[in-house]
């Protein structure tokens, strides 16, 4: 599992969320998708949720004229617009796996204790690429009537922070951080115990590196990374000199 470097979000560590004590009965989380574009599992420990989960794509039926999502859907509104979901009624001891980009609400029916946990890996680590761009450019023409400002790039990573959690800088830094550990995985005798007694074997740890090889090469091809002020395109050529060995 990969996760964020400490601070870049509000969870822990390790991405889990603290489990809330007491939820309310008949509150809800609003319409989303998981941050970033992870993947996520909530467990039931108390209580009982309601689900209405579709599959990407189905949510771009909801947009309005100028492409905003709703804050909240029911059935009627889903039938209405002849959109693909399911329903999932989650019970104590039960558990759901949302994979990335999978819109959803939830709705506690009785007073729940859950504990919920976000993450991303290889698998789709070139989708939270994608996200991060999608949301730069979200960025950029929200303040385009500021462009001819002093760095204005560095504004708009600085807000890209704030409003999607991780910048350009973030993600490059957390892909070093796992091409290190991997790399060493790959190099040395002794494996780094990662949870519990789970050791990767060869195989993960060779998947891995080619992802992240095709990940760094993607972003060197990136106009943002190339001109950026700081040396982001040099950070990705030594990452991808270090992983092309």
């Amino acid at each position: 599992m990969w996760f964020p470097r400490a601070g870049t979000i509000s969870t822990s560590r390790t991405g889990i969320w603290p489990p809330k004590c007491r939820t309310i009965t008949s509150t809800r989380t609003s319409y989303h998708a998981d941050v970033f574009g992870s993947f996520s599992w909530s467990t039931n420990i108390v209580g009982l949720k309601k689900w209405l989960i579709m599959p990407p794509g189905e949510e771009l039926k909801l947009n309005d004229r100028l492409g905003n999502l709703p804050f909240s859907i029911d059935e009627k509104m889903l039938d209405e617009h002849h959109v693909r979901y399911y329903t999932i009624n989650q019970r104590a001891n039960e558990a759901v796996f949302v994979p990335s980009g999978w819109f959803h609400q939830v709705w506690n029916l009785t007073d729940t204790i859950s504990v919920n946990h976000n993450w991303f890996n290889a698998c789709n680590i070139a989708l939270v690429w994608q996200n991060l761009k999608n949301n730069l450019k979200a960025v950029c023409n929200e303040i385009s009537d500021c462009q001819q400002m002093d760095n204005f790039e560095a504004h708009c990573q600085t807000m890209l922070r704030a409003s999607f959690g991780i910048n350009y800088l973030d993600f490059i830094e957390l892909l070093e951080f796992i091409a290190a550990r991997r790399l060493a995985e790959a190099t040395v005798a002794t494996k780094f115990l990662l949870f519990d007694s789970y050791v990767m074997n060869d195989y993960h740890v060779q998947y891995d590196l080619e992802c992240l090889r095709k990940i760094t090469r993607i972003l060197t091809e990136d106009s943002t990374i190339q001109f950026s002020p700081l040396q982001l395109e040099d950070r990705c050529q030594g990452l991808l000199r270090r992983l092309e060995f």
